[in-house]
């Protein structure tokens, strides 16, 4: 017996979708270990260093071909919005969640940042994190802006690379706030406009707890992170409602970009509190953001 999203053996352990679930656990493994006696360990650690060093170059090399990038990946999904069915029964779910979107992103967010990041002016972060968010929004794909998202908590937002190297993937694999919003709104909403089942208090209850399991492993589904979230709590849900996810397919990709923008901003912001939290953050004056 093998368990879920690891290989069944060591011959696979490199291809297929069983990757993901190995090299999380062989790091972990290998992180562990090095830790144990930093005195012998020394010279593999300052190896691992110097590679973080040499990749980040890397990195900022090839997040100045980002805007360029930008375009392409516009282009592609302004038609297929274009060629998506308009239809005023979407009306209400589209204003609903761009209301969220809007709501968390200047009012929300601030005030977490104001009050857990040493009451410092929030919209000065949300300055510093609009380009790779923007990426976010217009591609749909939380690990197109990643690049860009490093480089700016790092040169804008002052998050030491130590602490950017952990906080960073770790928000994008596994804290997909905007992710997790969206497709519950769209789940209530398809459940009580769009289906005789109707939403109840039980209902509401299910929901707070199954979100987040169900959006808690999208690192493997970072361009349709809303929809494979909404399939998974119709899945849950059950009740022959399985199949409800398919009632919003053909606006689908709005939800997407919507939830993926908040998971930018929200890895990001997130970075920064845990950096000052933990005394790896240098502040800089918003002239001096890239």
């Amino acid at each position: 017996m093998t368990l879920p999203g690891f290989p069944p053996d060591a011959a696979s352990a490199a291809t297929g979708a069983s990757v993901g679930a190995t090299a999380f656990v062989l790091a972990l493994v290998i992180g562990l270990a090095l830790s144990h006696d930093k005195a012998s360990t020394k010279p593999v650690l300052l190896l691992f260093d110097s590679l973080s060093r040499i990749f980040y170059q890397v990195n900022t090399f090839l997040a100045e071909f980002l805007g360029v990038l930008v375009i392409a990946v516009t282009s592609r999904n302004v038609l297929e919005l274009r060629a998506a069915p308009s239809s005023e029964v979407y009306v209400p779910l589209l204003l609903t969640v761009g209301i969220e979107t809007v709501v968390v992103a200047l009012g929300v967010l601030p005030a977490a940042l104001y009050a857990f990041g040493g009451k410092k002016n929030p919209y000065r972060t949300l300055y510093a994190l609009l380009a790779p968010s923007l990426a976010a929004l217009v591609s749909g794909d939380l690990y197109f802006p990643m690049g860009a998202l490093v480089k700016h908590a790092k040169e804008s937002l002052g998050a030491r690379r130590r602490c950017n190297a952990l906080a960073l993937p770790l928000a994008a694999t596994f804290g997909r706030a905007g992710t997790t919003l969206v497709a519950s709104t769209a789940f209530i909403v398809v459940l009580s406009s769009y289906s005789n089942i109707g939403v109840s208090l039980g209902s509401l209850l299910w929901l707070l707890g199954a979100a987040p399991v169900a959006t808690l492993l999208l690192g493997a589904a970072p361009g349709k992170g809303t929809t494979a979230a909404l399939m998974t709590l119709c899945a849950l849900y059950g009740r022959g409602f399985e199949n409800g996810y398919l009632i919003v397919a053909p606006i689908a990709l709005p939800l997407v970009l919507m939830g993926t923008f908040l998971d930018a901003l929200w890895a990001g912001s997130a970075t920064l509190l845990i950096a000052r939290r933990e005394g790896q953050a240098v502040e800089k004056e918003s002239r001096f953001y890239i």
